[in-house]
C-alpha cells in the first residue's frame, strides 16, 4: 500500500487489482438475487438506495459520510461479479474506503454463495 492510499478518498475494485482486498468478488447467483442481496446489505447498514439501473446493472448507495456505486456483471447466467467504487467525504481518507468495501463484501459473502476473487484476470 502506497502512502497516497492513506490520503485517498476514492477506491475501486477490479479483477486484477494489486491490492487483494480490492479484487472483484464473484458469486454463484443470478443478477436479480445479487441485486436483492446488495439492497438488503445497504439497508442493514442504514444506506439509502438512490438509484437502481437495471439497464446498466448499477446500484447507487448513499450514506452520511460516503457513497458507493456497485456494478453487477454476469459472466454467465448463474454467476455475478460485483465491483464497487466508493468515495468518502473526509479531508483525509485514512483508507476508510477500503474498509467500507471490505465490510460490504463480508456481508455479501454471508448472503450469497461466494465463488472466488478475481477469477477472470
Amino acid at each position: 500500500m502506497a502512502l497516497k492510499d492513506f490520503f485517498a478518498n476514492d477506491f475501486e475494485t477490479r479483477d486484477n487489482h494489486e491490492m487483494s482486498e480490492l479484487r472483484t468478488h464473484y458469486y454463484r447467483a443470478r443478477y436479480e438475487d445479487a441485486k436483492d442481496a446488495v439492497i438488503r446489505v445497504a439497508k442493514s447498514k442504514q444506506m439509502h438506495v438512490r438509484s437502481v439501473d437495471d439497464a446498466h446493472k448499477e446500484v447507487y448507495l448513499q450514506a452520511s459520510n460516503h457513497h458507493l456505486i456497485l456494478v453487477l456483471v454476469n459472466p454467465n447466467p448463474a454467476e455475478t461479479a460485483i465491483d464497487m467504487k466508493v468515495t468518502t467525504y473526509q479531508v483525509i481518507g485514512m483508507k476508510r474506503g477500503i474498509k467500507i468495501i471490505m465490510e460490504f463484501y463480508k456481508e455479501l459473502d454471508k448472503q450469497l454463495t461466494f465463488k472466488g476473487v478475481g477469477l477472470y484476470r
